[in-house]
């Protein structure tokens, strides 16, 4: 009887061995297949202009990388200004081989990497393959695998515009107090003189507000002085003596969309019917759909920006921007800058989902879009 239950232990053990083995992928680097971009650059903009923006700039293609049975693949597309790469700015990430890049795609990469606008410069393109997440098949226990970069690169002369303005700020009681440390941030919307943002507005007490080229007092923009063409409905001057220029806000207390353009001197405002919040929907939170009380979400702080706390399990999700699959949405293809340990890409989703990889519990998150971070700590 003892040497039979010796037979079974030594049997099961086995198993087990074979079982974990099964598992294990074997990397060998000499046998890596890099891509190969496949496509030309056409250039048809190379002298990009802003009203371009939102065009076709080029469609590139290239053949599929090969790290071994078990791995997924993400593609990074690099824009340098110099062969060698060592500063290397990105384009745009992506699982597929192939892709659009837009002209703001391609502008903004320049823009990053310091190149001037209206300068003619050489730039050159190529792809990176990058190894990611398990595969259908399970497979587990992969091994560390350096990324490698296309077989070869493209270059082409090209001229960029510029492509950020600094953003405008609005100073008073009406949102937030007179400290210039709660200044309310209009951003630029790309376009010369154009601010837009959500804001708070409160018309108790001496709701008066002027806005700021910086948020500090010396940089004083001014008021009724500057925009002449407002909601009448919901501002006005400051009455009695207004030296300073103020807007007096005598609309309902709530959250508004302001865009603020500072050329024609005009000021337009929309109610919203809640705070701009976003949410995180998924397995991860709350689950996939919009009935779950309460929602998982985070408030807004700020231009793009985001913050609360989350209750996370392992599983993947997503950031809304309404309580609706209709609504704006995004994860690690606006996102990219996160702690792996916390989170990764969820593969074999067709959605960009973040699978949620830390240890389960509540954390704090700052979401920035403008930045493309999210911070669980």
């Amino acid at each position: 009887m003892k040497k039979l239950n010796l037979l079974i232990a030594f049997l099961a053990a086995m198993l087990l061995v074979g079982c974990e083995e099964t598992k294990e992928i074997e990397f060998h680097p000499a046998n890596v297949k890099a891509p190969r971009i496949s496509s030309e650059l056409k250039a048809v903009y190379p002298a990009f202009e802003m009203e371009h923006s939102h065009y076709i700039w080029e469609q590139l293609s290239w053949n599929a990388a090969d790290f071994g049975v078990g791995f997924g693949v993400d593609y990074q597309l690099e824009l340098s200004t110099d062969e060698s790469f060592e500063e290397a700015v990105k384009i745009l990430v992506t699982s597929k081989t192939e892709t659009v890049i837009s002209v703001s795609d391609i502008n903004d990469a320049m823009v990053a990497s310091g190149i001037k606008s209206g300068e003619e410069v050489k730039v050159f393109l190529r792809v990176v393959a990058k190894a990611t997440g398990l595969q259908s098949d399970g497979s587990s226990n992969l091994p560390t695998v350096s990324p490698i970069a296309s077989e070869n690169i493209l270059s082409t002369k090209l001229t960029c515009y510029e492509a950020s303005f600094p953003s405008i700020y609005m100073i008073g009681a009406a949102v937030g107090g007179w400290d210039p440390g709660l200044a309310v941030e209009i951003a630029s919307t790309g376009v010369p003189e154009e601010y837009s943002t959500y804001a708070y507005f409160d018309n108790s007490g001496e709701a008066y507000f002027r806005f700021f080229s910086f948020p500090d007092w010396g940089g004083n923009i001014g008021g009724v002085n500057i925009f002449t063409e407002y909601p009448t409905d919901l501002l006005q001057p400051q009455p009695g003596e207004n030296s300073d220029n103020n807007f007096m806000f005598t609309g309902e207390t709530g959250w508004y969309k302001i865009d603020v353009n500072q050329g024609s001197g005009s000021i337009a405002m929309k109610a919203l019917d809640s705070e701009p919040v976003l949410y995180l929907t998924g397995g991860a939170t709350h689950g996939w759909g919009w009935d779950a009380d309460p929602l998982t979400q985070l408030n807004w702080v700020g231009h793009q920006t985001w913050e609360g706390t989350v209750t996370f399990s392992n599983s993947n999700f997503r950031f809304f921007e309404d309580a609706s699959y209709d609504a704006i949405n995004f994860g690690y293809d606006v996102l990219t800058e996160y702690d792996a340990g916390m989170l990764e890409p969820a593969t074999g989703d067709s959605d960009p989902n973040f699978n949620f990889v830390g240890a389960p519990g509540t954390y704090t998150v700052r979401v920035d879009k403008r930045a493309g971070s999210v911070v669980i700590e």
